[in-house]
């Protein structure tokens, strides 16, 4: 089994002051719209360093000490064998994947994290967790129409059953309610952890 794997980790941050929010109005990017700072996160940089980077590159503004407020992403691409932890002492999220932590040969470390010597590190809610499948299936069941219910409920069973849930929420003009109601079930899953391990929650 290869000992890395190629992935993309970004990174975003709301700045503000009092009851001002910065946001960047995107207009000749690879996407267009409003948007907060932030970016790719550069090999070997940590989570928190790279958001500092983003915004000061993008907004000229020296930030220090951001909080963690961005867990629904991670555990949204939380894989098999990638896991993510919160490092309770420095305020960031670690990354563990195959003997490496945030990256970097770490073997020593990392088993400390995975066998829980370390109080230090909580880990993040994984894909079990979340169980995207279940919600999927309340969030046909709270659908209005019986038809859509219909519909979705039979293309979520068997194998292949996310390809052909989307499929039909496009057909269905349904992928805005979805996607939202996906978030608000994130964003629940992430407001429990947080009370559960007593970390405050930046609204």
């Amino acid at each position: 089994m290869a000992r890395t794997e190629k992935v993309i980790m970004t990174n975003m941050c709301m700045v503000f002051s009092e009851n001002r929010v910065l946001v960047q109005d995107k207009t000749d990017d690879d996407y267009s719209g409003i948007t907060f700072p932030g970016g790719h996160v550069e090999r070997g940089e940590s989570f928190t360093d790279a958001v500092i980077r983003e915004v000061w590159e993008e907004t000229g503004l020296k930030i220090s000490e951001p909080k963690l407020c961005g867990i629904i992403e991670a555990m949204e691409f939380d894989g098999m064998e990638t896991e993510y932890y919160y490092d309770t002492q420095n305020e960031k999220v670690l990354m563990l994947f195959d003997g490496m932590v945030d990256g970097e040969d770490n073997l020593e470390l990392f088993e400390d994290i995975k066998e829980g010597f370390v109080e230090d590190y909580i880990p993040l809610p994984g894909q079990y967790d979340i169980n995207e499948y279940r919600i999927m299936e309340e969030f046909i069941y709270e659908l209005p129409e019986e038809k859509n219910q219909n519909v979705l409920a039979g293309a979520i069973q068997g194998r292949g059953a996310f390809r052909r849930f989307k499929d039909k929420l496009h057909d269905l003009n349904l992928e805005k309610q979805w996607y939202q109601y996906r978030d608000e079930a994130y964003e629940k899953i992430a407001r429990q952890w947080c009370e559960r391990h007593k970390i405050d929650l930046i609204e």
